[in-house]
């Protein structure tokens, strides 16, 4: 029987009418029917889920070619496997970043409120995976250093001001 658009009005009024009726048919024809019921709902969650899976691949996508500087891919080697990329804080204030924001600060949730602020030029740059890791490594190194060299200098000026104290020490106590 083919539906005809008078039939599908009908039938919407007739469930306003009897809501009772279509509900308790409902919950009898779930209960007589459990693997269809399972089947309906894996169908419809797998439907939902490769709509998302393409929305978030889309989103995904723009952000890395806008930051890629209108490629999708590395800025430094030029590795393009969407599965590998990331966004990458320039300034290395991601931490700091993530701390400052509630929602929105990894993931498609970043990319999204990326999108949503008109994608901010300055601040990401796309990377795969390993050239994060070596920038990060690399980060480290340098800071290392840092606190090493501070450290030399902050004992060095220790051992002067502990000569200076020690000569003081002596000066006062000259053998006659």
């Amino acid at each position: 029987m083919k539906r005809t658009k008078a039939w599908e009005e009908y039938y919407k009024k007739w469930k306003e009418d009897h809501p009772d009726y279509y509900r308790n048919y409902t919950k009898q024809w779930k209960a007589d029917h459990p693997d269809e019921v399972k089947i309906q709902v894996r169908k419809r969650w797998i439907k939902l889920q490769g709509g998302a899976q393409r929305r978030d691949t889309l989103i995904k996508t723009a952000v890395m070619t806008f930051y890629g500087g209108g490629e999708c891919a590395c800025v430094r080697c030029g590795f393009s496997d969407l599965r590998a990329l990331c966004l990458d804080h320039i300034r290395n204030n991601g931490s700091s970043d993530r701390k400052n924001r509630t929602t929105g600060s990894i993931g498609i949730g970043l990319y999204s409120r990326l999108q949503k602020e008109g994608l901010p030029r300055g601040e990401y740059q796309t990377l795969c995976a390993n050239c994060n890791t070596v920038k990060q490594q690399e980060h480290l190194e340098r800071v290392r250093l840092a606190k090493i060299l501070s450290l030399q200098k902050d004992i060095a000026s220790w051992e002067v001001k502990k000569f200076k104290s020690i000569k003081r020490k002596l000066g006062r106590h000259k053998r006659t």
